[in-house]
């Protein structure tokens, strides 16, 4: 899907759906949660422009976990 990301994200842009991926900077690319690597451990990445042009409220207690981008 990585091919297909910008289009499936604008397709996407203002719909109520979690956008969720592994892909290298995809929160950053306009996906709502990027899992990442970071010292061999796995975090993630939350966009909250993303999930609020969504309509999507993030858990402040997942917030606190997260980068935020």
């Amino acid at each position: 899907e990585k091919k297909q990301l910008t289009e499936i994200l604008q397709t996407l842009k203002s719909a109520s759906v979690l956008t969720v991926s592994d892909i290298p900077n995809f929160a950053r690319d306009g996906g709502m949660i990027g899992f990442v690597t970071v010292e061999d451990k796995i975090g993630f990445e939350i966009n909250i422009a993303a999930s609020s042009q969504g309509r999507l409220q993030i858990s402040s207690k997942l917030l606190k976990l997260a980068k935020l981008v």
